[in-house]
């Protein structure tokens, strides 16, 4: 095994196979430094895996590390909806200004699973607000409404 990858400090890496006893493939380190012959490492202990391997130097031509994948952080994604789609038509009914329950989007053609479309519309940036309800019964409802920010900053409903 020859490692032809070369690290810096900070990256992350993965061990991909069993060497020994005490190396376990799928563990994961930080590189502290490295140089042709050596990887130094701190291994991450949280998963159990790198519970018996010392931190220190790696023969690079002994162990196989591979970058390890990075978390990416969890970003707002921007879509585009299908003009006339559920998600469009929910959009555009909430700029408006008004508000809308469960039952109000299936009269008016939203269809049945409002939380998923309202879901999506957050998932793509916009600020839906739940406000949780009863109705004479007692029985618990929500209703949903868009808050769009103004110039100066301050909230609004749209």
């Amino acid at each position: 095994m020859t490692n032809t990858i070369s690290f810096k400090a900070g990256d992350r890496v993965r061990l991909t196979s069993n060497i020994g006893s005490a190396a376990q493939a799928g563990a994961e380190a930080e590189v502290t430094k490295s140089d042709p012959a050596y990887t130094y490492v701190v291994w991450d202990r949280t998963n159990g895996l790198a519970r018996e391997q010392m931190d220190g130097g790696y023969l690079s031509h002994r162990f196989e590390l591979v970058p390890a994948k990075a978390i990416a952080p969890k970003t707002k994604r921007t879509a585009e909806f299908k003009k006339g789609g559920r998600c469009d038509q929910l959009l555009n009914f909430l700029t408006t200004g008004r508000t809308i329950t469960q039952g109000e989007a299936i009269v008016l053609g939203f269809g049945t699973r409002l939380a998923a479309t309202v879901h999506d519309l957050r998932g793509a940036g916009h600020n839906v607000v739940t406000s949780m309800k009863e109705d004479c019964h007692g029985n618990p409802y929500a209703e949903y409404r868009l808050v769009t920010r103004k110039a100066n900053g301050d909230r609004k409903a749209a």
